[in-house]
């Protein structure tokens, strides 16, 4: 970048700043920026007193302090290099580098060119660099970590005009318990005009984050029930959407990202630490019940701040799946009992207060025991098996055997026979 385009750059972000201090908005400038962008450079000037002129190259700590950071962090790097090695493949042909942070914005790992090894370390793509926002400005790490989001900063979207050719994509990664562990980056040290060029980068980042929090969500929490939910019946088998880990006393010890997000909308909180069924229409002995006996069932549940069905799935802790579901109840047995009189696998739990869906509970109450056939009929994905599952759970027949047959993987011939 030239002496004038930093000079220039310098005095758009002070009169930005200025501007937005004084609650005025200049709409032509704005227009350009993120709403994160600007928050990110008014921190800079106002709390962090930074000089959008004067910030440089970031500190770079020696291997022996480094090590002081990446210890805590052993037996997370096992997940993450994994996925940094099936991200980097993806992008490794434009010329990123791959940075991995811990929470304090300290470079623990990185991927990328051997022949731009020594390029990257001076710009500061290394491990051992430390990118907080309070001491290097607006940049990828320093401000997803700031605003614990997936974040791009781009050419000019950066605070110093040191860095005003490059860009950097980064996504945050969450303990189990939700606190903040770190970021994961990809930068490039010379980037093109049109930040829509980091669109793939930005989906990418977020996607792998996600891909590596879930790993070690499903690793460190492998003592636990597990419970995945999705809004979609036909992914929830296949995806880790939303994963929520509980003990055997009920609560909700840890939960990851997306669920967190997904509970917590609409003026909720976040689940951890809270009861199952405090959370969910949803009894501990239930999850028990079919995490041990039922494993392949997707289960209707619905949160209880919201209203909003799901459809899950639930794990047995490793060590405790040979065991009889009577020993694995916890004590809170009696409350949660009070809390939820019903189980959500009767079918008048499935009705809720929908009005339609309680005339067809009933419906299917009347002839569920007397030999008549029923007929299901509803969109791919809306429950047709589940609302099936309960009709037979609720009926005579609850102790023999329910077969779904998939009539559509059954050639015609033999449907005509």
């Amino acid at each position: 970048m030239t002496t004038n385009e930093q000079t220039r750059h310098v005095q758009m972000v002070l009169e930005l700043v200025a501007a937005y201090d004084k609650g005025m908005t200049n709409h032509t400038l704005t227009s350009d920026f993120q709403p994160q962008i600007i928050r990110s450079w008014e921190r800079c000037i106002s709390k962090y007193k930074l000089n959008p002129s004067t910030v440089e190259k970031p500190i770079m700590l020696t291997k022996k302090a480094l090590r002081d950071y990446v210890d805590p962090l052993e037996d997370f790097l096992f997940f993450a290099q994994s996925g940094m090695q099936k991200l980097y493949k993806l992008l490794s042909s434009v010329g990123y580098a791959l940075l991995l942070s811990d929470a304090n914005g300290v470079t623990v790992d990185y991927l990328g060119n051997p022949n731009d090894e020594k390029k990257n370390m001076e710009a500061g793509l290394y491990p051992g660099s430390i990118w907080l926002e309070s001491l290097m400005g607006t940049n990828g790490i320093g401000t997803c970590l700031e605003e614990r989001r997936a974040v791009t900063v781009h050419r000019e979207d950066h605070f110093s005009a040191a860095f005003i050719g490059s860009s950097c994509t980064a996504a945050p990664l969450f303990y189990p318990d939700g606190a903040l562990l770190g970021s994961l980056d990809a930068s490039l040290l010379s980037s093109p005009e049109s930040k829509d060029s980091q669109a793939v980068a930005l989906l990418l980042l977020n996607s792998h984050a996600r891909l590596i929090e879930n790993a070690y969500f499903m690793r460190k929490c492998r003592d636990t029930w597990i419970i995945r939910f999705s809004k979609m019946q036909a992914f929830v088998e296949v995806t880790t959407e939303n994963l929520i880990a509980v003990n055997s006393d009920g609560y909700i010890v840890a939960a990851n990202y997306n669920a967190i997000n997904e509970l917590s909308r609409q003026g909720g909180c976040t689940p951890i630490n809270r009861q199952l069924c405090d959370v969910f229409e949803l009894l501990f002995e239930d999850v028990v019940n079919h995490a041990l006996n039922k494993a392949s069932m997707i289960f209707p549940i619905r949160a209880i701040n919201t209203g909003n069905p799901y459809f899950a799935t639930f794990s047995a802790p490793e060590t405790k799946r040979a065991q009889s579901p009577e020993c694995l109840i916890g004590a809170n047995k009696e409350q949660s009992s009070r809390t939820i009189p019903q189980s959500p696998l009767t079918l008048h739990n499935l009705a809720s207060s929908d009005p339609l869906m309680t005339q067809n509970v009933n419906c299917a109450g009347r002839v569920m025991n007397k030999g008549i056939p029923i007929l299901l009929i509803g969109e791919t994905g809306t429950g047709k098996e589940v609302f099936a599952r309960a009709i037979h759970e609720a009926s005579e027949r609850a102790g023999k055997p329910f077969v779904a047959l998939n009539c559509a993987s059954i050639p015609e011939s033999l449907i005509e026979s």
